[in-house]
């Protein structure tokens, strides 16, 4: 309120002359406002009451600039001077008359009381930029009325900017408003095609000459892709890749070369329903030698923002799709990231989850939750009171970011409007020129997913209480996060569905629940969103129908299923996500001990598990391998073999704190030391682990085998009271969990996975 009665009052009468002579006075009197002799960087008051200046301060050097400028100017500039500052007054009362008339008109809407016509060119840039960062920051926090209403009262206060409309258009994307994208992305583009026809009016140049077509029709294709509307998104590249060659534009043909190599992807290719419009392309063009050919023409180009994108890509290809060695690991993946990181520090965050999901995969979890709590850190913003609950243990170092300004290009379209780099989301289409500052940028999509991914660690390590808080926390910081992403409510129905399937794996009332859970998490897969967030979802969502299958024993339809998932990944180019398929096909084979399957056919997808992981370095998918493998060899009496498996899995799971492989090993090694070693302390002592950890994480599933076998054990040492505790523990879990129909099926189960551990004790 003061600041708008300072510019009623103060300002406007500073600046209201009646006469060239009063302008000449004010401008001649600006030298009294510097301190004389003073060394002191800050504002003085003498005696007269009135504020001065220090040359050397940041006002001081304006005010001098002005000066300067003045005295060297002659009469016919004074007049020019005072012509200019009349018709700025003019227009301010003006727009004052007309947003007197507005309101009393009853228009409730709040507006801005007067237009900025008095910015040049750079500030209007600047300020718009700096609402750009603020819409990003207020995206999923705040309601998108109250965005939209910001948007329109940025509209009424710079009508001439276009960039308004590519604000506009950054809003309608990231809420998924199709229609109003494409109409926003045409308006934008007709503004920007105005000013260049006076730019190029102006230096003496045809009018007809287009400079910014070739770059609105390729932010088309990106609207386009982003909506999963491929066929048309490849038509507009293809009019793109014409334009640019026509008009000898190496910099809109390494943005379109970029695009190009998205369209190589399976996952695209085999959602076209007219696949013969890219079956040139798959055949003339390999993804990683266009991907290469593109890094060096914008090397050579100097486009630093493109070139850091492809170093990324290039590190995402070879990590999902090809199989390096140990030796090769640096060069293929790490060393591209680093080199990204180089060129251009605005895809920090991206790379940081792209490192966090690469680790995560090795099975360094420590090293995951360290890159997630960094991208945590620069989204998150400084008032934040839960960042303490949220980066719980966080060793992370907040980094400075200062992206410098890249104004080579004739439009707003470098690479940082196309990037889709991130492994679930992509960034939408924004302006160009961005300088980032800690904690300013707040790019809502990118903090969404690390939230998630920081839960999915701490689920995977069984630790669910704190899965829960981290994805509370998220939701209470993004209260509006399904209107612009479904990763969060994704990530909370995956959490319970875990927690159901293994914590209450066989109580018969959370089937409906679970069945609900599945249903809800499919409805989410199929919602328009980026294609690497959608298929990711399909997947996690598969892997939970499986999983409901054998939780359930339907066995025939979790074979049918499991294979169709196999045959889906292979189909769509995604040979890694077959593991964790292959790892339930072996499972499935385990659990059907004495039916007409045998136990012995879960070996071969057991190895083609093993194998896989082997070639990717999924040293988690590793771990569960070997321990499927270990049970195989333990069922026929292989115990050097099994004991040599949980020797070399045990420094992994260990380190990685993951409690359910934790439970399996320490369980297989309790049978394997009492039946080979006819050891009953130590196998009590294994068996003793496996049930605190059961307790922490509370698996019913596991501490029913294991208060079993420890009733067994303790009778066969002859240790009555020990043996009735566990016997008495088995009994009211299993009355509490399963119903009188199924008692004697659990009981049935459990001898026959445990059939070689009893004849042992018999023995």
């Amino acid at each position: 309120m003061n600041n708008q009665l300072f510019l009623e009052n103060e300002f406007i009468k500073q600046i209201s002359f009646e006469s060239v002579d009063e302008l000449h006075h004010f401008m001649t009197s600006l030298d009294d406002l510097f301190v004389i002799g003073q060394d002191s960087g800050i504002v003085q008051q003498q005696q007269n009451g009135t504020h001065q200046l220090d040359s050397r301060s940041i006002l001081g050097l304006f005010v001098k600039k002005v000066l300067l400028n003045f005295k060297s100017t002659l009469f016919d500039g004074l007049i020019k001077l005072f012509d200019q500052m009349s018709e700025y007054l003019n227009q301010y009362y003006r727009d004052c008359d007309q947003y007197t008339m507005d309101c009393s008109d009853g228009d409730s809407t709040p507006r801005i009381e007067f237009r900025n016509t008095f910015l040049s060119p750079q500030d209007e840039e600047r300020y718009i930029y700096e609402e750009i960062l603020k819409i990003n920051g207020m995206t999923g926090r705040v309601s998108p009325l109250e965005i939209q209403v910001e948007i329109d009262q940025l509209k009424n206060l710079l009508p001439q900017v276009s960039k308004i409309h590519l604000l506009s258009l950054l809003y309608h994307c990231s809420h998924y408003d199709y229609e109003q994208s494409i109409e926003e992305v045409h308006r934008y583009f007709d503004y920007c095609n105005s000013n260049g026809s006076m730019i190029l009016e102006s230096v003496g140049s045809l009018n007809s000459a287009n400079m910014m077509l070739p770059y609105a029709v390729l932010n088309l294709v990106k609207v386009h892709f982003h909506f999963g509307h491929y066929e048309e998104a490849y038509l507009a590249l293809r009019e793109t890749i014409r334009i640019a060659q026509e008009r000898s534009d190496h910099t809109c043909l390494a943005l379109s070369e970029h695009w190009l190599m998205k369209f190589l992807d399976l996952s695209v290719y085999k959602t076209l329903e007219n696949t013969d419009l890219l079956e040139y392309l798959l055949l003339s063009h390999r993804h990683e030698d266009l991907l290469r050919k593109n890094l060096v023409r914008s090397q050579q180009l100097e486009m630093d923002a493109l070139s850091s994108l492809n170093h990324s890509t290039l590190s995402k290809y070879h990590f999902q799709h090809t199989k390096s060695e140990k030796s090769q690991m640096w060069s293929d993946i790490f060393q591209p990231i680093q080199q990204s990181n180089l060129k251009d520090e605005s895809i920090l965050n991206n790379n940081h989850l792209l490192q966090s999901n690469i680790w995560e995969l090795l099975g360094n979890y420590s090293l995951s939750q360290y890159f997630i709590e960094l991208t945590l850190k620069y989204n998150t913003p400084i008032n934040n009171n839960n960042d303490n609950s949220v980066l719980k243990g966080s060793s992370s170092t907040a980094f400075s970011q200062n992206k410098k300004v890249n104004s080579s290009l004739p439009l707003y379209a470098s690479s940082n409007i196309l990037s889709t780099n991130s492994l679930s989301l992509n960034n939408f289409i924004r302006d160009d020129h961005q300088y980032q500052q800690p904690h300013k940028q707040q790019r809502t999509e990118t903090a969404l997913q690390s939230y998630c991914r920081l839960a999915s660690i701490y689920a995977t390590q069984g630790d669910y209480k704190g899965s829960l808080q981290v994805l509370v926390n998220a939701i209470n910081e993004n209260q509006y996060h399904q209107t612009v992403s479904t990763d969060l409510s994704f990530a909370m129905l995956l959490l319970i569905y875990q927690t159901l399937l293994n914590q209450n794996v066989s109580l018969n009332d959370t089937s409906s629940t679970m069945e609900l859970v599945i249903e809800q998490m499919i409805a989410l897969g199929a919602k328009c969103q980026p294609l690497d967030t959608q298929w990711y979802q399909i997947l996690c969502s598969r892997h939970c129908i499986s999983q409901y299958y054998l939780q359930r024993k339907m066995y025939e339809k979790a074979y049918k299923y499991l294979c169709d998932c196999i045959n889906l990944c292979k189909d769509y180019g995604m040979e890694r996500e077959c593991i964790p398929y292959h790892l339930l096909l072996s499972n499935l084979y385990t659990k059907t001990t004495g039916t007409r399957y045998h136990l012995y056919m879960s070996l071969p997808y057991t190895l083609n598990a093993l194998s896989l992981s082997s070639d990717y370095q999924s040293h988690l998918s590793i771990a569960q391998s070997n321990l499927l493998l270990g049970q195989c060899h333990f069922q026929q009496c292989q115990y050097e073999k099994t004991l040599d498996l949980i020797h070399q899995t045990l420094s992994f799971i260990l380190s990685n704190k993951h409690s359910l492989l934790q439970i399996q090993l320490y369980m297989l090694w309790s049978k394997c030391i009492m039946i080979h070693k006819n050891s009953l302390t130590q196998s009590l002592d294994k068996l003793s682990i496996s049930e605190d950890l059961s307790m922490k994480i509370s698996s019913c599933e596991y501490l029913l085998e294991i208060y079993y076998l420890k009733s067994l054990i303790y009778n066969n040492l002859n240790q009555i009271d020990n043996r009735n505790v566990y016997a008495s523990k088995f009994k009211s879990l299993l009355l509490r969990q399963t119903s009188s129909l199924t008692i004697n099926d659990t009981v049935k189960s459990l001898q026959e996975n445990n059939n070689t551990f009893l004849l042992s004790l018999r023995v």
